[in-house]
């Protein structure tokens, strides 16, 4: 993952085949109270996202590298709760299955 400050926002290249689309905006709909979000998808499987404040001001260098060290953890706990409810699918639905059977 890239993460460049250009032109007072902040521009990520995120690599889709690591991270699917669904876990980028996942991650990153939770930023968007401070943060106006661009998400791109490129034909080169990345998806190019930018960020800059909601109130006007401009992204520092120093908030650079916090916001980026954030988001990087951000993406893989989205990306693990992927994984996690993908292999649980199954147990979820025999569950949900058992507890609306008429059958003891």
């Amino acid at each position: 993952m890239k993460c460049i400050l250009k032109n007072k926002e902040l521009v990520f290249e995120i690599d889709t085949n690591l991270y699917d689309v669904e876990t980028i905006h996942r991650c990153f709909y939770w930023y968007q109270k401070e943060f106006s979000v661009e998400i791109d998808l490129n034909k080169n499987n990345t998806a190019s996202i930018k960020m800059d404040l909601l109130n006007s001001g401009s992204i520092e260098n120093s908030q650079k590298d916090k916001i980026c060290k954030n988001i990087k953890r951000d993406l893989i706990d989205y990306k693990l709760r992927s994984i996690i409810s993908k292999e649980t699918k199954n147990i979820k639905e025999l569950i949900i299955a058992k507890a609306f059977s008429n059958h003891d």
